[in-house]
């Protein structure tokens, strides 16, 4: 976890989401706060899971934007959404959305979560979800062999997300509510490539 203080201020005016799991690790040097349970219900370990799971697993940005600034959540740390690990949130929240059909398939409601959303997409548009605009990747861990019954080849099983109030861009287009794209290259530390994309409309005056 020594990524976490090369990445994030030793302060205390904020707080990092994260699972339980990793929040005792965090917590280990104690210079660093920690958000596990941010719908702030309760302290106990089940509820605390429970609010964790409808987090992450939430597809409205509205609702996700409200739920990290009542907490002050700057950072977000992701962990590989394993097929273990997801049947095992959804179920202890009860959750009304479909993640997997009977087939073990991902859903719609899978790739619009918030979680999937950025571990798969970075928080760029997705065909089945909208960009999230307040989200910034600051730290891949490397890549390794897939674990749990994971399908992907290789795969990161940490990303860092710092959450920002996001930029402003100001055109012109050939007409009012008009399609308009923006496209984005990054690259992160590991200096691979991202390419962020977002969609929206143009207004009254173009």
């Amino acid at each position: 976890m020594n990524f976490i203080y090369l990445h994030t201020p030793n302060k205390h005016d904020y707080s990092i989401l994260s699972s339980r799991d990793e929040a005792h690790q965090i917590n280990s040097k104690g210079d660093r706060a920690i958000t596990v349970n941010p719908f702030g219900v309760t302290k106990s370990y089940k509820q605390s899971n429970i609010d964790y799971a409808h987090l992450v697993y939430e597809s409205d940005i509205n609702k996700i934007k409200e739920k990290l600034a009542a907490k002050k959540i700057q950072y977000f740390l992701l962990r590989y959404p394993s097929p273990i690990e997801i049947e095992y949130y959804s179920k202890l929240a009860n959750l009304d959305k479909k993640l997997f059909d009977e087939n073990k398939v991902a859903t719609a409601d899978y790739y619009q979560a918030f979680q999937m959303r950025l571990y798969y997409y970075n928080g760029s548009e997705n065909p089945k979800a909208k960009a999230l605009d307040f989200a910034q990747l600051i730290y891949n861990s490397p890549l390794q062999n897939p674990i749990d019954g994971g399908r992907e080849k290789l795969f990161s099983v940490y990303k860092l997300f710092r959450f920002v109030k996001g930029a402003i861009i100001k055109g012109k287009t050939d007409g009012p509510k008009e399609k308009v794209t923006l496209r984005v290259h990054l690259e992160d530390h590991m200096g691979k490539k991202h390419l962020y994309t977002n969609t929206s409309q143009s207004d009254e005056n173009n």
